[in-house]
């Protein structure tokens, strides 16, 4: 078991990386499922353990720096568990649930721990020390890396001899109701998207996908591009809608604003580099970025949440990403260097995945030598637009969709599920991601005053297809039905078949979303994600013990 535990505990590690860095998904139970299967002998039940997985876990996606439970290591002891019992994917889920609560928690802990780097990373900026801050990334990125090859490490080792006794002294009907339970889990990760994308004016579009999904019995591949389809309507044909997204005269505004005000400006603290002047000492413009240059901001920006911490978030990271860009354009004034960095250290939060455009802008901002304090208000008039885009694209339409349609093929023991879902993520991951770097440069400071109503009626589009898609998904995967029966004059009535198959089949799942949709809109201690999954094993236990479902 050294040499399985050992293999897991590497892949563990570069799930570290993926979860928050470069971004190609090999941490999602769909991929890490059948990795790890291979790895303990027995590929087939990894991968429809993470399949079956993927689906009860479809909602947890960090948002806005909150942490769900980490699925990586989840499905890693649950496919382990599965592996070594020979237990289903539905009762190997409530092994792998603690192991995910424990790693959210150990993560969250390193965020906050990890935020003294940022007043090292201050230091090495006051000295022009790019390399200093670089370090500082690598080094915490490996630290974060190193947590999860212990964390896997120690679950598959270890729990070798606990897997057994389970499997040994626990009842078979609470297995049965085990499964029972994890059936209805994905009702949970569903109701945290609607969470985030219901509106009354996109609510008819999730019961058409459910309906048409529930009577018509359409793919999932035939869901999207329906979805696709009132999407595209609704972008070309829909009214502009105004929104207030901040000119250049408002951008130089803002800035000057925030220089006049000596309160909310950063303090120069010892060093010779750096003055309080809110301009560069050498302002004359070269034109000296290539696109080599821009392919160097962008690779980089791969591990832009290399460093994320909570008191700065991707600071870090994008004065990370940046380091060749001011290279070139300030490489002859260490002051001006500096300067730069230590404004590029402020703090950051958007899209990963698009925060591109904001960085492209910023390399051409720095090559026009404007005002640091204009080119720090840029980034934080375009945070809200690109994190908001970001999430209605990313987490609530192209990832669910794609791991939904990779999961619903793995889960019938085909081994092209996970490819499915990794080339037609990826493909278009790369395209926008690299794309929005040289658009952003090209764009420059006019990146921002041409910015107008597509902002908002893109994200409106990308959430319309989401929400179709995840009313298809709730009909598709969510298992529930009564066993219960009445008694009417002697006849036994079963209430599945008589009932609530006759007002609407899948009547049930479809409650049972609405039910956790309330619950997640709560702020309490039932409003948590990893309470309300073990509720839900819980219920499904307890149910089967008495003989309802």
């Amino acid at each position: 078991m050294l040499f399985e535990a050992t293999l897991v505990a590497i892949w563990a590690f570069l799930c570290g990386i993926d979860k928050y860095d470069v971004a190609l998904n090999i941490h999602r139970p769909l991929i890490t499922g059948p990795v790890v299967g291979l790895i303990m002998g027995d590929m087939e039940v990894g991968l429809i353990a993470g399949a079956t997985l993927e689906l009860a876990w479809l909602g947890l996606v960090p948002n806005a720096g909150a942490q769900p439970p980490d699925v990586t290591m989840g499905t890693i002891a649950a496919v382990a568990f599965a592996v070594m019992t020979g237990q289903s994917p539905e009762v190997a889920m409530g092994v792998g649930m603690p192991i995910a609560v424990l790693m959210q928690m150990i993560v969250i802990g390193f965020f906050a721990m990890t935020a003294f780097t940022m007043g090292k990373a201050d230091r090495c900026a006051e000295q022009a020390d790019m390399a200093g801050i670089s370090r500082l990334l690598v080094g915490t990125l490996i630290t974060r890396s190193m947590l999860y090859f212990i964390i896997a490490f120690v679950t598959v080792y270890f729990g070798e001899h606990a897997a057994a006794w389970i499997d040994e002294n626990t009842p078979t009907v609470l297995l049965e109701g085990l499964g029972i339970g994890a059936k209805m889990v994905p009702a949970i990760g569903f109701a945290m998207l609607l969470k985030i994308m219901w509106s009354k004016e996109v609510a008819g579009v999730f019961f058409i996908g459910f309906v048409m999904t529930t009577y018509l019995k359409l793919p999932i591949m035939a869901v999207a591009i329906l979805g696709a389809s009132i999407a595209l309507l609704y972008y070309f044909f829909s009214g502009k809608t105004a929104i207030t997204i901040p000119n250049k005269q408002r951008i130089s505004k803002m800035a000057s604003d925030i220089t006049a005000d000596k309160g909310r400006v950063a303090e120069a603290k010892t060093s010779s580099l750096i003055d309080n002047v809110d301009a560069y000492q050498d302002t004359e413009v070269r034109k000296v970025i290539s696109r080599k240059d821009l392919w160097k901001c962008a690779i980089r920006g791969l591990f832009m949440e290399g460093n994320f911490n909570f008191e700065r978030m991707q600071g870090g990271g994008f004065a990370y990403s940046i380091i060749p860009a001011l290279q070139k354009i300030h490489g002859n004034n260490r002051a001006d260097l500096a300067k730069s960095l230590k404004n590029h250290l402020q703090f950051f939060n958007a899209s990963p995945k698009l925060f591109t455009f904001l960085l492209g802008t910023a390399v051409a901002m720095e090559e026009n030598k404007e005002k640091p304090s204009t080119i720090n208000v840029m980034k934080v008039a375009g945070m809200g637009p690109t994190g908001g885009i970001g999430d209605a694209i990313d987490h609530m339409t192209l990832m669910p969709l794609t791991l939904a349609l990779g999961a619903s093929i793995a889960i019938e023991g085909s081994i092209a599920g996970p490819f499915v879902f990794f080339i037609l993520y990826q493909i278009v991951h790369f395209l926008v991601y690299f794309g929005l770097m040289f658009m952003g440069y090209r764009a420059g400071t006019a990146a921002m005053v041409n910015m107008s109503d597509a902002t908002e009626k893109l994200a409106k589009a990308a959430n319309i297809m989401g929400i179709f898609v995840i009313g298809a998904l709730c009909a598709t995967f969510i298992r529930l039905q009564t066993t219960a029966a009445i008694d009417l004059g002697g006849k036994t009535v079963e209430l599945q078949t008589a009932l609530f198959d006759k007002i609407m089949p899948n009547l049930l799942p479809l409650a049972l979303v609405f039910f956790m949709f309330k619950m997640v809109k709560g702020t309490g201690f039932w409003a948590k994600p990893p309470v309300l999954i073990f509720s839900t094993l819980a219920a499904g236990v307890i149910g089967h013990l008495l003989g309802i479902v």
